[in-house]
């Protein structure tokens, strides 16, 4: 029996048990439908050894009354198996590995995957291709494991077709980001039923613009049990934006249908959707469900749950419990709940504050009974439970190395990760310095051969003299256009320089005609060049003498780049009053992926 072509009926035993059980990071697919005599015997104990996570298989075994196989070895007499029974002899050596820490089952494992992989055998390409994703096994080499994931994919295998649609959305492990190979791949796998698949291109959708195409896969996959889509419904509906319009009671719906298999993220949104939502508010509901995640460890519901002991919202003033869960928060490394901490410890008697540390010592985390009931996590890339920045704004290119100049309030302390968004896709990127004195932070992003056109700095003072015009340019989400798959769009406010200098005469600064919303924060303020003379550090100020957004001038931010190791282009010092006018900057910037969102992430990103 050969592999190849896949039929229906084994596409699906190879991949269907991956929809029930144990998560894992090898993607171990179900017994190819053979001779019995040659099928592994698994039972759910021996895949919960604590040796190796192990994978969920199909239920094309044989009976569980039927005595246990022994893994048999290669070299057995057995060069002329078929490419099916090579499959399940290494799936057998695999699963023995798991189940026995054998590190010769595991080679022995590899290489019958091989010969079955030789024969066209996709659920063994698909192992295979998993196994140099990890280095499980073999030398880590990602470029190898798409192309065992491309042989599979041909062969009509769901999983790798997913995998190759993951690595496609985000442009990293071997593959560029291409939007377009990842809607064809996740399609095909969403298609076959593959939940996860049809979550991510949902979030596809979404990310493009298209949110009707987006809602319809996400709820699908959310309608048959795929708790993160659950999730990702909630958060869409409850803070709205690329097309979606809020809607609070479908947030707490979704959201109450994802804590009620007790994940924490849901639980800790509920409490915020109760806590202040319009139409749903319900301080009760909102202290229960910040209570359920701040037990579980989320640390915003812990910040939160003290809040309410402090003000004695839906529960009596207790300071104590408030300084048992900020101090629980803080030591989570949330910055804001460790500030109020520190205000609470001025007015607490010494008595209370020993209280608050034997409750603190005393608790104890309870471990949250959700597990994933879709395609096996896969540990090295997957990212089935959106993934939230902690802060997101604007910035521009500054150097044909990838360096971007942004606002400091864009990276916070505890942030590891970060993406900058441009149009055409996201990349990856670096912290190389933040100054919060300043306001302004630089990341630099790996580039992967994407050609990035740095904006160019005029430095010379007399471009921005009271009354020249100026323009606030950014990225923002697109409105969708027929035919076109891009997501973000400039956005640029024309106005007016109101005064040559900042709070208390700084002439480091000078202030717009206008104030700005929160979003324009690192923008860049072009001229009618399109040349850099600042970039906005407070959008809306609050002192009253100040007409409107405040602008560090670009020769400080020349200065600050320098500082730091990087040389943006200077402009000429040009000519000011040929340069004033109503029209726009000439060309548009951000086509020749200048302007950029950046996104500040607390977990590493997959």
């Amino acid at each position: 029996m050969n592999c190849r072509p896949t039929p229906r009926h084994v596409r699906t035993a190879s991949w269907a048990g991956l929809l029930i059980g144990v998560l894992t990071p090898l993607l171990l697919t179900g017994a190819v439908d053979t001779a019995p005599s040659l099928e592994p015997q698994t039972t759910a104990p021996a895949l919960r050894t604590n040796a190796v996570p192990s994978a969920p298989v199909s239920d094309a075994t044989t009976e569980p009354s039927a005595p246990a196989i022994q893994p048999l070895q290669i070299g057995d007499g057995l060069a002329r198996l078929e490419p099916a029974h090579w499959y399940n002899l290494g799936l057998s050596n695999h699963l023995d590995h798991v189940a026995k820490g054998h590190p010769t089952n595991l080679a022995m494992a590899i290489e019958a995957y091989r010969k079955a992989a030789e024969g066209g055998c996709a659920p063994a390409l698909v192992n295979l291709g998993y196994a140099h994703d990890l280095g499980f096994g073999v030398t880590k080499d990602p470029i190898k494991a798409v192309e065992y994931y491309q042989r599979a994919a041909e062969l009509g295998n769901p999983v790798a077709a997913y995998n190759l649609g993951r690595k496609y959305f985000t442009g990293t492990n071997g593959l560029p980001l291409d939007w377009s190979a990842s809607q064809r791949y996740l399609e095909q796998a969403a298609g076959e039923g593959l939940l996860p698949a049809q979550h991510l291109l949902g979030q596809l959708h979404v990310e493009q613009g298209r949110a009707q195409e987006g809602l319809a896969w996400i709820s699908r996959a959310a309608s048959h049990g795929y708790v993160p889509s659950m999730y990702s419904l909630g958060n869409l509906y409850q803070y709205g934006g690329r097309g979606v319009a809020i809607d609070y009671r479908s947030a707490v719906q979704w959201h109450q249908k994802a804590a009620e298999e007790d994940f924490v993220p849901a639980q800790y949104q509920l409490g915020v959707l109760y806590d202040a939502a319009p139409g749903v508010q319900n301080t009760t509901l909102a202290e229960a469900y910040f209570r359920k995640a701040a037990e579980r460890g989320h640390r915003d519901a812990q910040h939160r749950l003290g809040e309410y002991y402090y003000r004695g919202r839906s529960v009596p003033v207790d300071l104590v419990e408030a300084y048992r869960w900020w101090t629980l928060a803080s030591e989570g490394g949330l910055e804001v709940a460790a500030i109020a901490r520190r205000q609470l410890l001025r007015i607490m008697p010494p008595a209370d504050q020993d209280r608050g540390q034997r409750l603190v010592a005393e608790f104890r985390r309870l471990e949250s009974t959700y597990r994933e009931r879709g395609m096996a996590q896969i540990r090295a890339n997957a990212r089935p439970e959106p993934l939230l920045p902690a802060a997101t704004g604007a910035g521009f290119v500054v150097s044909t190395s990838g360096h971007v100049l942004t606002s400091a309030t864009h990276i916070p302390d505890d942030t590891q990760a970060f993406l900058v968004s441009l149009v055409g896709g996201r990349l990856k990127a670096d912290k190389i310095t933040v100054e919060s004195s300043l306001g302004l932070a630089v990341v630099r992003v790996d580039t992967g051969g994407r050609m990035l056109h740095p904006l160019t700095l005029q430095t010379n003072r007399t471009q921005v003299s009271p009354g020249s015009w100026v323009f606030c340019a950014q990225l923002s989400p697109a409105a969708p256009t027929p035919g076109s798959t891009e997501r973000l769009a400039q956005v640029s406010v024309r106005t007016q320089v109101a005064r040559s200098t900042g709070s208390r005469a700084d002439p480091r600064h000078f202030c717009l005609g206008v104030r700005l919303d929160e979003t324009h924060r690192g923008s860049a303020v072009l001229n009618a060049a399109g040349e850099v003379v600042g970039m906005v550090v407070d959008p809306a100020p609050t002192s009253a003498s100040l007409p409107g957004a405040v602008v560090l001038s670009a020769r400080h931010l020349r200065d600050f780049l320098r500082a730091n190791g990087v040389e943006p282009q200077i402009a000429p010092a040009g000519n000011a009053e040929s340069l004033a006018g109503e029209a726009a900057p000439t060309g548009s910037p951000h086509t020749r992926n200048s302007l950029v969102n950046v996104a500040a992430f607390r977990k590493p990103l997959p």
